[in-house]
């Protein structure tokens, strides 16, 4: 009778530890399928915060006020003074820096598209790059090109270029 109850014993406690078994198993499969599903969800965040900082550095782009149109010191909006264009590269160029907090990195050229010539004028703005950006956003702005000096207006695109690591 003694032997009957210990083989019994054995069988309940190997049906035990194969429940066990088999219930870490479910956990683990279950763990992994969490941790998938959350890190697809945190890309899916990261695109849009990158996307959306984006639009943000583009607006910031556009209204740059050592850009900006101004005639009786009222500025126009989505237009782009050629003058004040050419200072600006320069001045830009030489704060590196505090455009850097401003822009981040990426790139800002300006192309003209109206009136068209054989060589269209082509500015770069900003620039500072990333050799392997995580992601890169472009970008096109149609805007309007002043001459003060001839006091007309022309067409353009302005390009922004963000990167982020």
């Amino acid at each position: 009778m003694n032997k009957k109850l210990e083989k019994k014993s054995q069988i309940q406690m190997f049906e035990t530890i194969s429940v066990l078994f088999i219930f870490f198993i479910l956990i683990g499969i279950g763990a992994i399928f969490y941790v998938r599903v959350y890190k697809s969800n945190l890309d899916i965040t990261k695109y849009g915060y990158s996307q959306s900082k984006s639009v943000a550095i583009a607006q910031r782009a556009m209204f740059l006020p050592e850009l900006q149109c101004s005639k009786n010191k009222i500025t126009t909006d989505n237009c782009i003074d050629l003058l004040k264009l050419e200072a600006a590269i320069s001045v830009i160029n030489s704060n590196e820096i505090h455009y850097y907090d401003l822009l981040e990195f990426g790139e800002i050229n300006l192309t003209q598209v109206y009136p068209s010539s054989a060589s269209a004028p082509k500015w770069a703005v900003y620039s500072r790059k990333i050799e392997r950006p995580a992601s890169s956003f472009l970008t096109f702005v149609p805007i309007s090109l002043y001459d003060p000096a001839a006091d007309t207006y022309g067409y353009g695109v302005l390009s922004i270029e963000t990167q982020s690591k």
